[in-house]
């Protein structure tokens, strides 16, 4: 973007766009009865050799609505070395 991308009130020019991502809200926010079932699954998928805990962490967590799966996943991984 030549001329920058305004966030926040402020113009950032020579923006990495590696590191440049989108976050749409879902139209509808899960409730635990969807939640629920899902980390049941995504628990199952994982000890069954399926799917990786980090992927299942980031799924649930972009399902539960969180803004940043990634940094939610940092935070897992922080609190399971505490």
């Amino acid at each position: 973007m030549p001329d920058g991308l305004m966030i926040g009130g402020q113009v950032l020019r020579d923006l990495d766009p590696a590191g440049l991502s989108l976050h749409w809200p879902a139209w509808f926010a899960a409730d635990e009865a969807e939640l629920l079932p899902m980390a049941k699954g995504l628990g199952e998928a994982v000890n069954a050799g399926l799917l990786s805990q980090e992927t299942a962490a980031r799924l649930y967590a972009c399902a539960a609505g969180v803004a940043d799966p990634a940094a939610e996943w940092t935070k897992i991984k922080a609190a399971r070395a505490a």
